[in-house]
């Protein structure tokens, strides 16, 4: 691999392999996109100012924000140097994930469709593994690509052009039709839901918006899979959306429930901020939405997890809060066991059984 690095010169001595130089990068023609971590000591972020510049862009694109290129600057620096001035940035989505990192215009050099965006310090070499930027990158790879490649790649497309009624839609549509849409408050934190779906005429998003902007904040999906709506249109409407996968069938793991705990903590947060600058004007104060594929087991699991850690409700007062709001409540009792030995290590009761 090293070896592979050298260059080779031909008669002229201008190089023929190895690293790629400034002629090199001149010379594409494709959309790029250049991420990089603050602390990545391995190929450091101000490598991507260095590629910039065969593009045009100002070398001030990214600069440490302490002395020299291996001081670590604070989290509190800024995601992403840019856009410059002059030269419009393009948006990037806010659909949501774990909440390590806020993002910022990135710079956009229109012609060349060159992206570039620097995750702050802590993030480092590890940025595709690390559980606290892994997400974000996801989410900057998605929308670059279906934005600056090929329009085909947005969940938006797929499920307007090649949504039929098996992998796209529902598993069991007379199931989901039966079920309530959503719960009554829970814990007054909480409304559970089942899966928004896109083909439906009440409970997909641009609907969903219109009735519920002012009660849901934002929404947390649970699911497994890519969502069968678009939840683009949630946060153009003003409800944020947030995507934590997780597997049907099985209890949360702990890591899972904490990271739920961490995400849900961070938007009462926001909420709170909301109501202090906005007022509330003798409205609710608004909720969370989550939702795995129906709304009982692994929503109930999270949200019963969370009035235990947060709520200082019992384990019991919890599930039956829950029940009580979605009934019948967990449905799953190996969902309930994990519960009582994670929370309690005692006797297993009897409800939602």
């Amino acid at each position: 691999m090293a070896w592979g690095t050298l260059p080779v010169y031909d008669s002229s001595g201008r190089p023929t392999s190895g690293l790629p130089g400034e002629a090199i990068w001149k010379g594409v023609c494709v959309p790029l996109l250049f991420i990089a971590g603050e602390s990545d000591q391995v190929t450091k972020a101000t490598e991507v100012s260095k590629l910039l510049e065969y593009f045009g862009v100002p070398s001030s694109f990214y600069k440490p924000e302490i002395g020299g290129e291996g001081d670590m600057p604070s989290r509190r620096s800024p995601l992403l140097k840019g856009p410059a001035d002059g030269i419009p940035g393009s948006s990037i989505l806010a659909s949501s994930y774990i909440p390590a990192v806020s993002h910022r215009e990135p710079y956009s050099k229109e012609k060349a469709n060159v992206k570039a965006f620097i995750f702050p310090s802590p993030a480092s070499h590890a940025l595709p593994y690390d559980r606290a930027t892994y997400r974000a990158l996801s989410g900057l790879i998605q929308d670059f690509l279906c934005n600056y490649t090929d329009s085909r790649l947005s969940i938006g497309w797929q499920l307007k052009h090649l949504t039929t009624s098996g992998k796209w839609d529902v598993k069991n549509l007379a199931k989901w039709k039966a079920v309530a849409p959503v719960s009554n408050p829970v814990g007054n934190t909480f409304f559970a839901l089942k899966t928004l779906r896109e083909l439906d005429e009440e409970h997909s998003p641009l609907p969903f918006v219109q009735k519920w902007k002012s009660r849901i904040f934002a929404i947390i999906d649970i699911s497994h899979e890519s969502p069968i709506y678009n939840p683009t249109q949630l946060d153009q409407g003003g409800i944020q959306y947030h995507k934590l996968p997780t597997v049907s069938k099985i209890p949360p793991t702990i890591d899972e429930v904490r990271d739920f705990v961490a995400l849900v903590d961070r938007l009462e947060g926001e909420i709170s901020a909301r109501i202090r600058d906005e007022g509330i004007n003798g409205r609710p104060r608004p909720l969370i939405g989550v939702h795995c594929h129906y709304g009982f087991n692994r929503t109930g699991f999270f949200l019963t997890s969370y009035l235990i850690e947060r709520k200082g409700f019992t384990i019991e007062e919890a599930l039956e809060e829950f029940k009580r709001c979605r009934p019948p409540g967990i449905r799953h009792p190996h969902f309930i066991d994990t519960l009582f030995v994670r929370y309690c290590a005692g006797l297993r009761g009897d409800l939602g059984l």
